[in-house]
């Protein structure tokens, strides 16, 4: 993340464009970040973590692995679902 400049990859696409990005964490769990123009959606596909013992994604473990990429864009909210 630290060798990563999202505002100069944003920026070097049209305003317009969806950009996608994929984020894996540790080599291990993550998932498609895609960036819209006006929000952004993130598909928790690669070895999903889950809360113990339950079949419902850790989202509080995403958030705080997200935390560095989180803080520079600006959000007016989130929000996680399950679909089964």
């Amino acid at each position: 993340m630290n060798l990563f400049n999202l505002d100069e990859f944003i920026n070097s696409h049209n305003i317009m464009d969806k950009v996608g990005i994929v984020m894996v964490y540790d080599n291990k769990s993550g998932g498609n970040l895609l960036i819209y123009p006006n929000y952004l959606s993130m598909s928790l596909s690669i070895n999903r973590q889950y809360l113990f013992g339950e079949d419902i994604p850790d989202f509080n473990w995403y958030l705080k692995k997200m935390g560095v990429f989180l803080r520079k864009i600006k959000l007016s909210s989130i929000q996680c679902e399950t679909i089964y």
